[in-house]
């Protein structure tokens, strides 16, 4: 009885806008962090280790 209640609810939260939502948040979030590396130098193997960019 409890699955059924709290499936009830999580529809009518609107749980899977939510959940979406998070998941399309999340893509971005990632996009984001991953446009803030430097590209790899390739002279390895003397090149740097990556590092931030942008303070």
């Amino acid at each position: 009885m409890g699955a059924v209640l709290g499936f009830g609810l999580y529809v009518a939260l609107g749980g899977p806008i939510f959940i979406t939502g998070a998941t399309v948040v999340g893509f971005v979030l990632a996009l984001l962090g991953a446009g803030r590396w430097d590209p790899p130098d390739d002279n390895f193997p003397t090149a740097p280790p990556p590092r931030l960019t942008g303070g």
